[in-house]
């Protein structure tokens, strides 16, 4: 599957086993987004994979498919086969489902099985996961997640790139938002990374803030997780130059079934940064709250909300409290392109650098992409 962005302002029955401010002809801002949107572009044309094309999905509607399993994620069964090459399949219009790979396969109830898949032929309401060491019969409506693990590396990346601007002619402010993440997804880890990007441009005045992350997630049995991050952020509004941040946590998934994902992790994190007014590098302990929500539809039009916020409570600093939130709001418009909008907020109760602003709020609309 693919994501481009205009700009800123179901129970289991079991058997068996198993402002940077300088004028200047180029701004170095300038040259970082260019730089940044570049990198973005990579991920978009990942080369197809070679493998059988034997499984067969039905449909509610009577459709018979024969073809290629990709997974299924968030609600939708992706599946490819030669007339249509890849295609997505609302999970609750499928009533039946073979595969002849080796699928990790995880419910609703946090239940990791791996086999292949076959129909229950004493339930239609049901699949079975079966291997050598033996079966398990699951309910359709409980599998929340598919994935083959033969699968190549890129036809296990998703992703979306977002892509703004806007132009105010009363004050001459011309403003272009990037967005763009790609995700790996394996058997029990994903990794990937997220780019927001914002440059405004205004007379000879050039204004950027900018975060870029990677991100490794590790499941466990129950829909528990471990998680690693790296962040780096740019923006002289809050008083910096350039931070790092990485973190350590574990968490739980709340919910995580076909129409909603609901987590929280709870860890530690180092914060180093150098502020606009000093050549002093500045290093803090901090604790993590990270919570996260996504709600997907995929009836037409297709639409999603995501939300994500950060909270750091100082621990060799108690007087500091910083937060990094952003929401996006994103309705399909035609075959997997998007409109979007989005919201990113940052909060410093103790900014690096004396007279810095404590928050900075952007919004944007976008045109996207999804892949």
């Amino acid at each position: 599957m693919r994501r481009i962005s205009p700009s800123p302002t179901r129970s289991s029955r079991v058997r068996g086993a198993v402002p940077l401010r300088e004028g200047g002809a180029v701004p170095t801002s300038l040259v970082l987004f260019l730089l940044l949107l570049a990198v973005a572009l990579t991920a978009w044309a990942p080369p197809a994979s070679a493998t059988s094309k034997v499984d067969v999905v039905v449909i509610d509607n009577g459709d018979r498919l024969t073809g290629e399993i990709k997974g299924l994620e968030r609600g939708r069964l992706s599946f490819k086969t030669t007339a249509t090459d890849k295609i997505q399949v609302e999970w609750e219009n499928v009533v039946s489902l073979t595969g002849y790979d080796y699928y990790a396969v995880q419910t609703a109830a946090g239940l990791d099985l791996f086999g292949a898949i076959r129909p229950d032929t004493t339930d239609s309401t049901r699949l079975v996961i079966w291997n050598l060491g033996g079966s398990a019969s699951i309910r359709l409506l409980d599998m929340v997640s598919i994935k083959p693990v033969k699968k190549t590396f890129f036809g296990r990346i998703d992703g979306a790139i977002d892509f703004g601007f806007s132009f105010t002619q009363a004050s001459k402010l011309l403003q272009y938002t990037l967005s763009s993440d790609a995700t790996y997804r394996a058997e029990v880890f994903d990794t990937g990374y997220k780019l927001n990007s914002t440059l405004d441009v205004q007379g000879d005045e050039t204004t950027s803030r900018n975060d870029l992350s990677f991100s490794f997630n590790r499941f466990f049995p129950g829909k528990k997780l471990a998680t690693g991050r790296a962040l780096l952020q740019s923006n002289r509004e809050l008083g910096f130059d350039l931070r790092f941040v990485g973190s350590l946590g574990g968490g739980t998934y709340f919910w995580k079934d076909n129409h909603k994902v609901s987590s929280l992790v709870l860890g530690l994190s180092v914060n180093t940064e150098k502020p606009i007014d000093s050549d002093e590098i500045i290093t803090n302990l901090e604790g993590l709250i990270s919570g996260s929500f996504s709600l997907f539809y995929y009836q037409s039009p297709k639409r999603s909300i995501d939300f994500v916020i950060n909270m750091y409570p100082g621990i060799t600093d108690r007087d500091r409290f910083r937060m990094e939130a952003n929401g996006k709001l994103r309705v399909e418009v035609i075959s997997d392109f998007f409109i979007a909008l989005s919201v990113l907020e940052s909060y410093d109760s103790k900014p690096p650098a004396e007279g810095a602003a404590k928050n900075d709020l952007t919004l944007s609309t976008s045109l996207g992409y999804s892949f």
